[in-house]
C-alpha cells in the first residue's frame, strides 16, 4: 500500500526529531541526507537494507531508521478489542502503550492527518477517532513545543482568540503550529489568572510575559 503523503510528512517529522537527539555536532551536516534517504524509504523508492547501507555510508548508526522501519512495517491486523468492557470502563481514560503508539503512527503513514476514523480502526483496541487524534496531537507530534511560551507565541496566541473566541482551541492551535490545544487554553486561562493577581497589586503565581499582560488588557 502506499503511504498518504501527508502521513509521510508526520513521521519524518518524527525521523527529523529523533535525528536532533541522535547526532553529534559533527554529523547535523547530514541530516538533510539522512531524511532524504528515509522519505525515499518511506516512499517505496528503496528497501530498507539499501538504506541501513546509506546510512552506514556516511557512518551513522541506523537506530532512526530501524525506529521508522518498525512503525512501517507494522502488522495490518488491528489489536483486539479489551474483553469484559463495560460502558463506564469505555469512557475512562487509558494510557497508552508503546504497542498503541506505534500502530498509530503506523496507522497516519498509510492513512493520513485526515482520516482518523480508519486510523483508529487500524489501532484497534477500541481507540476512538478523537483519541487517536488527540493522542498525535497533544503527545506524539514533535512540532509540539514543550518550552516557555514566548512573548511572540503570547502575542499571536491572543491575537488568534481576539479573531475566533476562546472556545476555538483546536483551530487556534493548528494556526499557532508549536502548541496543543490544551496548552493553548490552559495558558490563556494563566495570562487571565495573573492579569487579575496584578489588578490587585500581588506578584502572579508564574512567569509571565508583559506583552503577554499588556494584550490581555487590550482585548478587554
Amino acid at each position: 500500500m502506499k503511504p498518504h503523503q501527508n502521513g509521510i510528512a508526520a513521521i519524518l517529522d518524527i525521523a527529523s526529531s529523533e535525528l536532533d537527539h541522535q547526532l553529534t555536532t559533527e554529523q547535523e551536516q547530514n541530516k538533510d541526507e539522512l531524511l532524504n534517504i528515509i522519505q525515499n524509504y518511506l516512499n517505496l523508492e528503496a528497501t530498507y537494507e539499501q538504506s541501513c547501507e546509506a546510512f552506514i555510508a556516511l557512518g551513522m548508526q541506523t537506530d532512526t531508521l530501524d525506529k521508522i522501519h518498525e512503525i512501517k512495517t507494522v502488522e495490518e491486523a488491528p489489536l483486539p478489542s479489551i474483553e469484559n468492557q463495560d460502558e463506564n470502563s469505555h469512557k475512562k481514560s487509558r494510557p497508552w502503550s508503546p504497542i498503541e503508539d506505534n500502530r498509530l503512527l503506523a496507522g497516519i503513514l498509510r492513512y493520513g492527518l485526515d482520516n482518523w476514523s480508519t486510523v483508529a480502526m487500524f489501532v484497534g483496541n477500541d481507540r476512538t477517532r478523537a483519541q487517536c487524534s488527540q493522542r498525535w496531537s497533544r503527545g506524539l507530534n514533535p512540532r509540539i513545543s514543550k518550552d516557555t511560551w514566548s512573548t511572540e507565541e503570547e502575542s499571536l496566541l491572543l491575537r488568534l482568540i481576539q479573531q475566533f473566541g476562546d472556545k476555538s482551541w483546536t483551530k487556534i492551535a493548528s494556526l499557532l503550529g508549536n502548541r496543543s490545544d490544551v496548552q493553548c487554553r490552559y495558558h490563556y486561562h494563566q495570562i487571565n489568572k495573573n492579569s487579575q493577581t496584578l489588578q490587585f497589586g500581588s506578584a502572579p503565581s508564574q512567569p509571565i510575559s508583559n506583552i503577554g499582560i499588556l494584550n490581555i488588557f487590550l482585548l478587554k
